[in-house]
Order: C-alpha cells, then structure tokens, then sequence
C-alpha cells in the first residue's frame, strides 16, 4: 500500500480479513469480513444508536432486592427469615438478567450482594442450630 492512502480498514490478501492502515504502516488489528464488505471500509464510522443495547433497570431492582433479601435473612425471626430468603433468590435472578443489560455493573452488584447475604443466611443458620443444641 502507498503511504498516501488514508487510514482504514482494507481487505488483506494473505489472511482473508480486513486489516488496519493507520495511514504510515499496517497495525495488528484485524477484523472479519462480513457480508458486501469491500476495501477499503471506513473505520471511524460511528456505530449507529440501534448497536447500542437499551438501559435497563433490571439490575437496580435486582441490587434493591437482593439488599432488602440480605436484611431479611439477617433478621432474627422466623417469617422475616424466610421472605428474606426468597426475596434474596429473585433479586439473584433479576441481577442475572441485568448482566446481560446495561449498565452491567449493577447486575454484577446484585450477585454480589447476593451471594454475601446467602452466605450470611447459611452462618445465621448454622449458628442458631449449633445454639441449640
């Protein structure tokens, strides 16, 4: 390629992919060739509002959940107990969902935070029944 062809992506011979030309060499970057793509393509086009997956708030409810869960296995009585953990386990699934949605931290979050109230609820169980004894 002559160093007067403008950066982008261009078809590489060798490999059967696209490759980048930063205008003076040839850098690492590869990509795939998909559908009509025909060098060169243009590699700064923005991406277009319809690639970039909705916010959800999934994952909020799922972090809300999972600490109103965490407070519920924390508690000392036995109903509370109880709805805490089944509170806990679909703030759990909701995080889930939330992984696969933006923003992904809070779905990261609400796992987090409910696996740490699950293992709370175990050592609260754990205690009382070792208490009882």
């Amino acid at each position: 390629m002559s160093n007067d062809a403008p950066a982008g992506w261009y078809t590489d011979e060798d490999s059967g992919r696209l490759r980048y030309w930063d205008g003076s060499t040839w850098t690492a970057q590869v990509s795939p060739i998909t559908g009509a793509q025909a060098a060169p393509v243009n590699a700064t086009a923005p991406s277009t509002e319809s690639d970039v997956p909705p916010r959800s708030v999934i994952g909020f409810v799922g972090i809300a959940l999972a600490v109103l869960g965490f407070v519920g296995v924390c508690l000392p009585w036995t109903l509370p107990e109880l709805l805490g953990g089944l509170v806990l386990l679909v703030g759990f699934i909701l995080s889930i969902v939330g992984v696969f949605r933006r923003p992904r931290w809070a779905g990261i979050a609400g796992i987090v935070i409910s696996v740490i109230g699950t293992l709370a609820a175990g050592a609260l169980f754990i205690q009382g029944f070792v208490t009882s004894f």
